[in-house]
């Protein structure tokens, strides 16, 4: 919950959702899956939106790698939603 209260002070205060996940994967050294969640709940935003600004900053040796594990996250998944 701290870093939902983190995003939602921040972007009230006028910081831009970039510079909170900015935030949160530099300073607060999150993971890319709990920086989207907190981003999502505290932004109030769909998990593609949360995603996309997560993903984009990123170091730039990270992104590849977060993008294969998203991929992953999604076709697992979409199978269990067929099961």
């Amino acid at each position: 919950m701290e870093h939902v209260d983190f995003v939602k002070a921040s972007l009230t205060a006028g910081d831009t959702p970039d510079q909170v996940a900015h935030a949160l994967i530099a300073d607060y050294e999150l993971a890319p899956i709990p920086a989207i969640k907190a981003l999502r709940e505290g932004g109030d935003m769909s998990l593609r939106a949360a995603k996309e600004i997560v993903h984009r900053n990123l170091p730039i040796e990270r992104q590849a790698a977060a993008e294969h594990f998203w991929d992953q996250l999604i076709e697992q998944a979409e199978r269990l939603d067929e099961e």
